[in-house]
């Protein structure tokens, strides 16, 4: 076990009073006051958790010591490319995966200490990018890091509607439909569309809608509605995937298995994250979908549509909760139910020297290193 980097939990958990765990396998999320998950090969903690449950050659230092992965001082390219094509834009940590100072890990693993950090990541031009890309002076924006927290997570009630526009012009209208029933008194309410050139496949992760497959391929300017049970579907994600063949693997980016023969891409998929709400009566709560730590899934929507790890596509995600607030029966839209809109998130913002440097290192000979 150790201190987890970015994960679908609460971001609260980071810097609050109390945290918890992350199971990597069930991609679950554990309270602190219930202890580490009891059947979980891959857990790590998030924020303040019992000490008792910290491997003691950490609790004397408080936090595992990580070395920088950046190999030294210099300008870095984050294009991904492949055959001469760029296919996305990867996050410093993406870059180099396991780096504290550019993941939040340890000793960085706070937001105080993260944003404290000498050349902090809120500081490169990469956050910088996702910020100019998105709406985020209207309140509209996404994570460019672990702890963007005033910008990214959104909550909605159970019934709210989801459009998730690849590709938008930013013209758009947003969720102005109707969800259709699905299967066992679901509904269609998350909708994917298509404004891209090229045919997209959606590839379900996580904890997969039950009603849908996992590889989804939608033409330009098509859609496809995902149904969604009423009891709660928790740490579910859906990424697009370009360039695929004819069985929507081998694409432009391809970060889940099948793994091509040179190993998967790094995880810099534009994406859309969500743990669904349980829509039952307050009395029959037990049939809500038990989360990872075995909990009934809440009655709110959690989502996001994360940049931490990079970006693939420009994107919005457009809400309509029907005027409800996030308690049962409460009228009253909430403020952390509202659109996200990256439509300008684009290659071109994506910076080709982003000057990174391994943790207390200086060096005034800066160089272009890919």
């Amino acid at each position: 076990p150790g201190q987890c980097g970015s994960t679908v939990c609460p971001k609260d958990w980071a810097y609050g009073a109390s945290g918890g765990y992350f199971c990597e396998e069930n991609k679950g999320c554990r309270p602190a006051d219930q202890g580490p998950f009891p059947i979980c090969e891959s857990q790590c903690w998030i924020g303040t958790v019992p000490t008792k449950h910290i491997p003691k050659q950490i609790q004397r230092t408080g936090t595992t010591q990580k070395e920088s992965t950046i190999p030294k001082p210099g300008y870095y390219d984050l294009r991904l490319k492949r055959d001469g094509k760029m296919v996305g834009c990867m996050a410093p940590i993406s870059k180099f995966p396991g780096d504290p100072r550019y993941g939040c890990g340890p000793p960085f693993d706070t937001a105080r200490s993260c944003d404290a950090a000498p050349h902090p990541i809120r500081e490169t031009q990469y956050v910088a990018a996702v910020h100019r890309g998105c709406a985020t002076e209207m309140g509209k924006g996404t994570y460019g890091y672990a702890f963007d927290d005033g910008i990214g997570l959104k909550q909605c009630p159970p019934m709210t509607l989801y459009e998730w526009i690849l590709c938008p012009s930013g013209n758009e209208e947003g969720a102005g439909w109707s969800a259709d029933d699905g299967p066992e008194d679901s509904k269609k309410r998350f909708r994917v569309t298509n404004h891209c050139s090229e045919s997209i496949w959606i590839q379900s992760a996580g904890h997969q809608l039950p009603f849908d497959p996992a590889l989804v391929k939608i033409e330009p300017h098509g859609s496809y509605s995902y149904s969604v049970p009423k009891e709660g579907v928790p740490s579910t994600r859906f990424l697009p995937k370009t360039g695929c063949d004819e069985t929507g693997n081998n694409c432009d980016v391809q970060s889940v298995p099948p793994c091509p023969p040179s190993g998967c891409s790094p995880p810099i998929d534009t994406k859309f994250e969500a743990s669904f709400g349980c829509l039952v009566e307050a009395e029959n709560r037990s049939q809500c979908t038990k989360t990872g730590q075995g909990l009934p899934s809440t009655y709110q929507d959690w989502w996001d549509g994360s940049a931490v790890d990079g970006w693939t596509l420009p994107f919005a995600i457009y809400v309509n909760d029907g005027g409800w607030g996030l308690a049962p029966g409460v009228k009253g839209s909430s403020n952390q139910c509202k659109d996200v809109l990256c439509p300008n998130l684009t290659q071109e913002l994506c910076p080709t020297k982003e000057w990174l440097t391994p943790e207390g290192k200086q060096n005034n000979d800066r160089i272009l290193l890919s």
